[in-house]
């Protein structure tokens, strides 16, 4: 009777036992299953169905992705998902951005995410996580592969800028991943070296360096991706120049006049434009010019900053205009001698030490102006000791100059002068030579100066006030 009491007993405590461990036992969520549904070159589409709780709390899903199916260090790349994707929706908003998808064949299948910005022909694993509120949770795993790219990169345009020593190409080329191909450049059959500048846009920019001068060259371009897909070779010719650029330059930037100066040109046959001068260190690119047979431009803009007053050393002649704005050429073009067109300078800017074109002898018209923006006006321009002819025009207009003693030594001027509006120019003995050895041909015409002066009055000696 005691024996069979106590096994009561027992199996009463062991009832009450398992009451109590049912009453505190929370369970994770029930088992889900995850299928990769598309996959392309840089993204993986993964669907995964419904987990259930078995205390009906509420279920959210992390989904993790390693680039390695070997790998144990996994990415978070989607936090709390709870959205179901709803019948008949063909895009999903992923990291801020919209994507389309595909419906599902199974829609038992209905949380969806896109891991994006993949590797191409990579196997990757994947990781979804349901968590209850309790943080339990259950793992479900995935293993999925990027598409190999099949897509074979082309060069459907070049720009060939051919110099004496280099030319630098820029490329355009179609391929699904722009920054992973290679390059091989053949010139005349045999594999050549180039060196990567930049991006610009769409296009690739190359230097291929260490070429001949005045060589003409067959070049052949392979372009190779990142998985092996090689271009039709794209063909192009060119031909280096000699020692004289063909062509128009213009130059803004301090690297660009660097690399220019490698050529050791003796010429340009073409224009020559600097913009924001200011911005150089230095000119010595053009040391080595003897003559340009074009124009040559040098703008400041800035009237209150100093461009470089180096190069130019042996320059002796232009075949065309010289325009400097807001510039001083103290220390440059020291040995030029001639200027076939116009040497306009605008605003010209000049310390009290400095003199300028001290050999120059002959211009085609000479025209000084001023800006009335700058700061530091010259009153007296020195130099032109030996400028002797003028073959056009003279034209000085809206200075500060008190004088034009630089004009004292000049015989010649053959298509006129015209001074005007220089409101404190009372000085104009530096044309007393000119007119009286007869060698003024053309109008005069001086005007609205502080004073204005006839013919007769310098040929009088009333050059000044």
């Amino acid at each position: 009777m005691i024996i069979q009491r106590l096994v009561s007993l027992m199996i009463i405590c062991l009832f009450i036992i398992s009451c109590s461990d049912n009453e505190t036992n929370n369970f994770p969520p029930r088992d889900f299953n995850v299928i990769a549904v598309k996959s392309d070159f840089n993204n993986i589409t993964f669907r995964w169905t419904e987990s259930t709780d078995p205390e009906n709390s509420i279920i959210k899903y992390n989904a993790y992705i390693a680039k390695n199916i070997d790998s144990s260090e996994y990415e978070l790349v989607a936090a709390n998902i709870t959205e179901e994707l709803v019948v008949g929706a063909d895009v999903i908003n992923v990291n801020g951005q919209n994507i389309s998808i595909d419906p599902p064949e199974d829609p038992e299948f209905k949380f969806v995410y896109i891991a994006t910005n993949l590797t191409h022909n990579t196997n990757y694993k994947i990781k979804i996580i349901a968590h209850d509120q309790e943080g339990n949770q259950t793992i479900s795993y995935l293993h999925a592969s990027t598409q190999k790219d099949n897509f074979y990169p082309s060069v459907y345009k070049i720009k060939n800028e051919p110099q004496r020593y280099y030319t630098k190409l820029d490329l355009d080329i179609s391929d699904n991943s722009s920054d992973n191909q290679s390059i091989e450049l053949y010139l005349n059959g045999n594999l050549h070296n180039t060196y990567f500048i930049e991006n610009q846009f769409d296009s690739r920019v190359f230097i291929v360096s260490e070429l001949t001068e005045s060589t003409s060259y067959n070049g052949r371009i392979f372009v190779t991706d990142n998985n092996g897909n090689m271009s039709v070779p794209y063909d192009f010719e060119f031909t280096t120049f000699g020692n004289t650029y063909i062509g128009d330059l213009e130059f803004s930037e301090q690297e660009e006049i660097d690399l220019f100066a490698t050529n050791n040109y003796l010429g340009i046959n073409g224009n020559l434009t600097i913009t924001n001068s200011h911005n150089f260190t230095n000119f010595n690119a053009f040391n080595t010019l003897e003559i340009v047979s074009g124009n040559i431009s040098i703008a400041n803009q800035s009237a209150n900053e100093s461009p470089p007053t180096i190069g130019f050393e042996t320059l002796n002649k232009i075949n065309g205009d010289l325009v400097l704005h807001n510039f001083n050429p103290s220390d440059i073009f020291n040995n030029l001698k001639s200027v076939t067109g116009t040497l306009e300078i605008d605003g010209p800017k000049q310390s009290d030490s400095q003199s300028i074109f001290e050999v120059l002898t002959s211009v085609g018209n000479l025209e000084i102006n001023e800006n009335y923006y700058d700061t530091y006006p010259v009153h007296e321009l020195r130099g032109f000791n030996s400028l002797v002819k003028i073959d056009g025009k003279l034209s000085i207009s809206s200075t500060d100059l008190r004088n034009i003693n630089f004009l004292v030594n000049v015989i010649e001027i053959n298509n006129g002068i015209q001074i005007n509006d220089n409101y404190i120019l009372t000085d104009f003995c530096g044309l007393e030579i000119a007119i009286n050895s007869n060698g003024l041909i053309g109008n005069y015409s001086i005007s609205l100066n502080a004073y204005n002066p006839t013919v007769d009055d310098i040929v009088s000696g009333n050059c000044s006030q």
